[in-house]
């Protein structure tokens, strides 16, 4: 669907290919490169040339972590994003899901209208809540939250939510805050492997950002737990 983008923020570490449309226009693909490798830069390059659905950025000057990468973005010309795509996904790289499987659920949370949703997470993925987690038998359920490994944005939701992206580096308790702004919803007709644990202690430390438990307590104590902010 052109009225869907899926925002990748990538280094040399995790594999691009993975990530473009098993079908043409099935979405628009913007990867925001924050490796300082040369060689994998000209590769993004490559795959943004060859493909008509792929475009690509740079950040690798000033990498802030995802969330305040996209906000970074998003606030170059936010009203481009608003008119042009009502659905917006923002997957962590290292996340395994079929092709197909998200053209699928990106088309179902579209014809669903879900206002914030994601795939179920697998079972022998490394995960936050359980509440994520497939549950057989389930096509799709209200949840608490979705959380920041891979939630998808309908357009309301990402213009009432989208000033919480600027918050931390970590993105580390956000997702607390948009469950208070409208419905979240878990899809288990469609499943997503988170294959390795998190390790964003270790990149914050390195760049000398804050810890991300520090920044989780601050997001929980200062808006999750008070009132919303129009």
């Amino acid at each position: 669907m052109r009225n869907t983008i899926v925002v990748i923020n990538i280094d040399e570490t995790q594999e691009p290919e993975k990530w473009l449309p098993a079908e043409e226009g099935a979405y628009r693909l913007l990867f925001i490169n924050y490796s300082r490798k040369l060689k994998f830069f000209d590769r993004l390059r490559a795959l943004a040339m060859e493909q008509d659905d792929v475009e690509l950025v740079d950040f690798h000057k000033e990498n802030q972590g995802k969330w305040k990468n996209i906000y970074r973005l998003y606030m170059q010309d936010m009203n481009y994003y608003l008119l042009n795509y009502n659905q917006h996904w923002f997957p962590d790289p290292d996340l395994i899901m079929e092709p197909e499987d998200i053209i699928a659920f990106l088309n179902f949370a579209h014809d669903k209208a879900l206002w914030l949703s994601q795939p179920a997470v697998t079972g022998n993925s490394f995960y936050s809540h359980q509440e994520l987690v497939y549950q057989a038998e389930s096509i799709m359920r209200r949840t608490e939250l979705v959380e920041i490994m891979c939630p998808c944005f309908s357009r309301d939701a990402l213009r009432k939510c989208f000033w919480t992206f600027d918050l931390t580096h970590s993105g580390y308790g956000i997702d607390y805050i948009w469950p208070k702004y409208g419905h979240t919803y878990v899809v288990d007709m469609f499943w997503i492997t988170h294959p390795r644990p998190v390790n964003f202690r270790e990149e914050a430390k390195k760049r000398g950002w804050p810890e991300p438990t520090k920044e989780l307590k601050m997001i929980r104590e200062k808006y999750a737990e008070g009132e919303i902010f129009e």
